[in-house]
């Protein structure tokens, strides 16, 4: 019986950005746009601010830069425990 190849589970983080440093300033200066009831475009553009920084550190875990390979790879380990079941049945 071939085995298919498993899926590297190893994720590698090049950089750490800082993430709670950054996070923490944006919800400040958001939290302080809504309670001074300041201009809606200001609230806004601080949400997208922080939508931004989000995309960012997701972009930065490799996990994302290879996820055709993990989901391929995934599929193939999947066709094969569901063949290794179906063959498991048949004896």
């Amino acid at each position: 019986m071939n085995y298919p190849n498993l899926p590297n589970s190893a994720l590698e983080i090049t950089e750490q950005p800082e993430v709670k440093e950054i996070t923490n300033e944006l919800l400040k200066q958001l939290q302080n746009a809504l309670n001074s009831n300041s201009h809606f475009s200001e609230q806004v553009e601080l949400s997208l601010k922080g939508i931004v920084r989000i995309l960012e550190v997701l972009l930065s875990l490799d996990f994302f830069k290879n996820a055709n390979e993990i989901d391929s790879s995934l599929r193939n380990s999947i066709e094969w425990l569901t063949y290794a079941g179906e063959s498991l049945k048949s004896k």
